[in-house]
């Protein structure tokens, strides 16, 4: 079974009918080539015998008149994120190596070319870097094919005539060059090169097109044993009856599909058949019964599952009727078994549609990446997937869209996520959130960035102005402090001192706070003490909440994890925006809070999205953190 389709198998069980150790079976199975997975789940259910190869057919058959037929090389390497593209695609955001003003390579290994037929194409796609005009060499075993002109991030993207004399067995290098000086830089997106194959294999294998009821032979075969099967659908592939013939020291394949019209036929010895990647046991999960319930929905990656029970118990004890969903389960019954923020969103909307009670509440246990297939060779860090959105500014991820069902980029469940990768960060963290008690004093430190073409006074200044009068005020200016290490200290003791909420108006980067790079990621640890009182942060800044980056750690996750203390809850962004926006919002939260004590962070924050029509806010916000927790008592 795979996508819902049933397919059909071939078994080997030595004629005794009894499945026995060193029996087998086969069956057609093919990839998946999507942003968040290469490989393609098949279930194999007992107790049903199941759809079976249909037998080979002999037909009459005239003979095929083809000589050659187009045949398509694709490179596409992987090895750069680049999540600043303005062109909007919802591709992958990874590209090849940058082309800049000095020539780079890129080979193609060519087999079986038949020069009679059509002419061969080259197409080169490209993607702009730098905010000048683009003008890229294109050139094929050192003979220019052409010029592509594109200009700032946009997409360059051209298609090639090639002379068929000019390709050759083996290696062809396609190289690329700009030409508008050291600026111009670009990456590569693919090359794609397609010309006429003959109908030869290529390493004792060969995908190839037919039309029904004739009949073709396939020479340059190393081994006799060999199978061919009709997979015009996939899904659904058939054996077909072929004859095998010795030329010498290979072998050739004659062989005629028995349904009529455009066929796709695969064709392979048996030394290239493969194996399974891998074969687990699933267990069976009941998600979509319709019977399910709950207040507050946990999806989470199977490691962390024991230790977010003191927190469901916590929840429960307190009316608010909590479920947790393994996330593997999620992409079984919603996914078909593959990864992909979309099994989540498809899982989300089904319980607000299809439960019995459905929940109003969300949270997702695991880190995420933006290289969710291990590109880039840091291993497996996407535990539950985030998705990948577009922004003016960049590529950046965004929870809220797994649960934003009538596509306002307002989610219509509220949501949180503890970005865990181990499981003792995962307990460190459940035992903060078990753990917190709001302050009996309400308290606010406003740590303020330094003015520079942005007013960040003014928008802190507009901020105390819908603060609920039922908190105190502390604010720490940094352009009143004489230097870096003064604010640094000043925010350090302001963390320490218990306050209920700590509010970041200024510029921000992954890992610190404004362009004097302070209150770093790597110094919480050794820095903050407040492991008896952890605030909420508000953070209006840029990029602090990069929780899906491979090489190191965003200020918010540092927070959430940070053992001697650091915060229960940050409210941050994954992307770039305006400080207008930003000081929108700051308010709107304040405004929200006030009128409503105890409200859930979870419901504030929503809200607070809710009060501005600016998109770039409204994707990147994200919140760390359980969204039933209440910010007051």
């Amino acid at each position: 079974m795979a996508d819902a389709t049933e397919v059909p198998i071939a078994v080997f069980d030595g004629g005794d009918g009894s499945f026995d150790p060193n029996d087998y079976f086969e069956f057609y199975a093919f990839g998946m080539d999507t942003n968040y997975s290469g490989s393609r789940a098949y279930f194999l259910v007992n107790g049903n015998n199941g759809l079976r190869f249909r037998p080979k057919e002999k037909n009459k058959a005239t003979p095929f008149g083809g000589r050659n037929f187009p045949f398509t090389l694709l490179r596409k390497d992987r090895t750069v994120f680049y999540g600043a593209q303005a062109h909007g695609t919802d591709d992958d955001g990874f590209y090849g190596p940058a082309i800049f003003n000095k020539a780079v390579v890129r080979s193609f290994t060519v087999s079986n070319v038949d020069t009679t037929g059509a002419a061969p194409t080259l197409e080169v796609a490209l993607q702009g870097a730098t905010f000048i005009p683009h003008r890229v060499r294109v050139s094929l075993n050192g003979q220019t094919l052409g010029i592509i002109e594109y200009s700032v991030q946009n997409r360059g993207v051209a298609s090639f005539a090639v002379p068929a004399s000019l390709l050759k067995a083996g290696n062809n290098d396609v190289s690329l060059i700009a030409l508008n000086g050291a600026s111009d830089v670009s990456f590569l997106d693919f090359i794609r090169l397609t010309y006429s194959h003959t109908y030869s294999a290529d390493g004792d294998s060969l995908r190839f097109p037919m039309t029904g009821a004739t009949e073709a032979t396939i020479g340059a075969f190393t081994s006799p044993d060999i199978r061919v099967v009709d997979v015009t659908d996939p899904l659904n592939p058939t054996e077909v009856e072929s004859r095998v013939v010795a030329n010498g020291n290979s072998w050739s394949l004659t062989v005629a599909p028995h349904q009529k019209g455009a066929r796709i036929l695969f064709a392979a010895t048996q030394a290239r058949l493969k194996s399974a990647a891998s074969i687990v046991t699933n267990a069976p999960s009941s998600l979509s019964s319709l019977h399910n319930r709950a207040d507050f929905i946990i999806i989470t990656h199977p490691s962390f599952a024991a230790a977010l029970q003191p927190l469901v118990e916590k929840r429960n004890s307190q009316g608010i009727q909590t479920v947790v969903a393994i996330v593997d389960d999620v992409f079984d019954e919603f996914g078909f078994g593959a990864k992909s923020p979309h099994a989540i969103r498809d899982f989300l909307q089904y319980t607000q549609e299809r439960w019995k009670v459905a929940p109003k509440f969300v949270m997702l246990v695991g880190d995420a990446s933006f290289d969710p297939r291990n590109y880039m060779g840091y291993g497996d860090r996407d535990l539950v997937p985030t998705r990948l959105v577009q922004t003016k500014f960049m590529k950046t991820a965004s929870d809220d869209w797994m649960a934003d069902f009538d596509g306002d980029l307002i989610p219509d469940l509220f949501l949180g996520r503890l970005p865990v990768s181990t499981p003792a960060e995962a307990e460190a963290v459940v035992a903060k959130i078990v753990g917190y008690v709001p302050p009996a004093a309400n308290r606010i430190v406003l740590a303020v960035d330094k003015n520079d073409s942005i007013n960040f006074e003014s928008l802190a200044a507009a901020a105390r102005t819908t603060i609920p009068a039922s908190y105190a005020v502390d604010s720490i200016y940094f352009g009143k402090l004489a230097n870096a290490n003064a604010v640094s200290n000043a925010i350090y003791t302001a963390a320490n001192s218990s306050p209920s909420i700590m509010n970041f108006i200024g510029h921000g980067s992954i890992e610190s706070l404004s362009k004097l790079n302070v209150f770093r990621s790597k110094d919480l640890a050794a820095k903050l003490s407040n492991s008896g009182s952890t605030p909420v942060y508000v953070v209006m800044n840029c990029l602090n909440a990069y929780f899906f980056d491979v090489w190191s750690y965003s200020l918010s996750e540092a927070l959430l994890r940070t053992p001697n203390g650091g915060a229960v809850a940050v409210w941050s962004s994954t992307g770039q925006s305006e400080p207008l926006p930003q000081g929108e919002l700051n308010r709107a939260f304040y405004r929200i809070i006030g009128a409503q004590p105890g409200i859930t962070i979870g419901e504030a924050v929503t809200a607070a999205k809710a009060a501005t029509a600016d998109q770039e806010v409204r994707k990147t916000w994200s919140l760390f953190g359980d969204p039933t927790m209440q910010l007051s008592n």
